[in-house]
């Protein structure tokens, strides 16, 4: 899988991690983003398949949330792995992310 994919499949807009969220992968996953994200519609994260996880990939997610609810659009967690979901309750930032909806 790629450090990142952003789809869009029945209006509803997903960004999809690799296994890593790190240093090493932030620039290409921020580039990806930036091409890849409508900054105009709520964005579901799909964090399932995360196994690294460090204070960049976490800074990463903060100013995603913040670029989509700047435009009064929300970032939903749809799914996190075991790694990701103890990364985000560990720097408390789970609050950031509303809960995904069907």
């Amino acid at each position: 899988m790629e450090a990142v994919t952003c789809t869009t499949k029945n209006n509803r807009q997903t960004v999809a991690f690799g296994q890593e969220l790190t240093i090493f992968q932030v620039d290409d996953i921020h580039q990806a983003m930036l091409l890849g994200i409508d900054f105009e519609k709520d964005v579901y994260l799909d964090l399932s398949q995360i196994k690294e996880f460090d204070t960049t990939g976490v800074q990463l997610l903060i100013a995603l949330n913040k670029s989509i609810t700047s435009n009064g659009k929300k970032t939903y967690l749809s799914e996190a792995s075991e790694d990701a979901q103890s990364c985000l309750e560990l720097f408390n930032i789970t609050d950031l992310f509303a809960a995904a909806h069907a």
